[in-house]
């Protein structure tokens, strides 16, 4: 059996990391000239993401706080912060820390 095909490192664009860092900091979208272009290019990031975790190039593991969605009727690629998925939730906790009058992990010592 033949080993699968797999693209090395140097063969992706080098921006490909900037929208990654970028997409981690700020919501942002790029257009696309079609639907299956949008589609290729999310598919090569991801790829590329991938391989330079793999690779453990430096702050690699940023490429992972940005979340790259495809809409597919606008070919668009939006890039996200992974932590504004669950932003509103953690809003209506993070709003009232200092009215917890002990930290929420004692709770596990004392089981």
């Amino acid at each position: 059996m033949t080993e699968p095909f797999h693209r090395s490192l140097a063969s992706f664009d080098p921006r490909f990391a900037e929208l990654l860092l970028r997409g981690g900091r700020e919501a942002f979208e790029l257009q696309c000239e079609s639907e299956s272009q949008a589609y290729r290019l999310q598919m090569r990031i991801q790829q590329f993401r991938k391989r330079a975790f793999e690779a453990k190039v430096e702050s690699s593991e940023r490429f992972y706080d940005c979340v790259v969605s495809l809409n597919r009727k606008k070919h668009k690629l939006m890039f996200r912060p992974r932590t504004s998925e669950f932003g509103s939730v953690l809003d209506n906790v993070a709003s009232t820390p200092a009215s917890l009058n002990s930290d929420p992990l004692d709770v596990l010592d004392e089981e």
